[in-house]
């Protein structure tokens, strides 16, 4: 990306927020305090999404805070038609949560919770 926009800072943050509309934290895993902030406001619009929940979620569980996690994966699962619909959207993500630093046993607990 830095190649095609020639290390453009604010056409590269513009593409990244475009990107957590669409419901993508692809290229906001670098810069979680940002789209933590962006989620956050988005949360409390009518305009959040399934995705909107389960990235937030993301946020909270890379820096610890495993219940409002939980809360927001929770919301985000009561959205969804089905289980099934839910752990779709969400298990693509295990890796780069492990990436960012949280076992993979945590990960596991967590969808076990969810299961529930």
């Amino acid at each position: 990306m830095d190649a095609v926009l020639n290390e453009d800072e604010e056409r590269i943050a513009e593409i990244q927020k475009l990107y957590l509309e669409i419901g993508s934290i692809d290229l906001m895993w670098d810069r979680m305090d940002e789209a933590e902030d962006w989620l956050i406001d988005r949360l409390r619009t009518n305009k959040a999404t399934i995705k909107d929940y389960i990235n937030y979620a993301h946020c909270c569980f890379i820096r610890g805070d495993r219940m409002m996690a939980y809360e927001n994966y929770l919301e985000a699962k009561r959205l969804c038609k089905s289980n099934r619909t839910f752990f779709e959207i969400f298990r693509p993500d295990r890796k780069m949560l492990v990436e960012k630093g949280i076992p993979l046993e945590q990960v596991y607990l967590m969808e076990d919770q969810l299961l529930k």
